[in-house]
């Protein structure tokens, strides 16, 4: 870990990292915690670790994918989330065409949900944008104005060049709202993607 002010030192080392090639971490919106994820296959090697940043160690392992965990991010406690005060969500991408969200409360942490992909969309990056409240999100050709999402959203990328527009809703199950790939939308839809 490094301190911005002072990049000539590290300003901690974390015991217990990743033993493949690290793909991919991110911060919670508090700072005290973050997630990384690796290279791996059949299961071994694609954990998530969730770190301390206050106390620098590692808290625990979350385990389901069984390639390459490629993209993880945090999405902040609301009720939108189904998360009672500020305790978030990870959300993460696999090189195994799923998208898990996990529960980061407790000793162990646990997941919450996986949706299963084509095996064409092995997933390659995610963002999360927070729940602000107040209305539903726009989306390709809608007419009326755009309003702040009442759920977290999500972007996922996949090596077949799709690009998925998700909404996070209650207890972090996902929703594709719709997947375009090289400007042509594919689907669209209120349909529910089995988690």
């Amino acid at each position: 870990m490094w301190d911005t002010r002072d990049l000539s030192q590290p300003a901690g080392v974390f015991e217990g990292a990743h033993n493949n090639v690290l793909t991919c971490c991110a911060v919670s919106a508090d700072g005290q915690l973050f997630v990384s994820c690796s290279n791996g296959f059949d299961g071994q090697g694609c954990e998530l670790k969730v770190w301390d940043r206050r106390q620098s160690k590692l808290l625990f392992d979350l385990s389901g994918h069984t390639q390459s965990a490629t993209c993880c991010g945090f999405v902040p406690g609301s009720p939108s989330a189904g998360l009672a005060g500020s305790s978030p969500l990870v959300v993460s991408g696999s090189q195994d065409a799923t998208l898990r969200s996990w529960s980061i409360e407790g000793a162990e942490g646990s997941q919450v949900s996986c949706c299963r992909l084509e095996t064409a969309h092995r997933l390659t990056s995610l963002a999360v944008a927070p729940a602000a409240g107040g209305g539903a999100a726009q989306g390709p050709g809608d007419a009326t104005p755009a309003k702040p999402a009442e759920q977290t959203q999500l972007l996922t990328a996949s090596f077949s060049g799709a690009v998925g527009w998700w909404e996070m809703g209650a207890g972090g199950s996902c929703k594709l709202r719709a997947c375009a790939s090289e400007g042509s939308l594919l689907s669209r839809g209120d349909h529910e993607t089995p988690l």
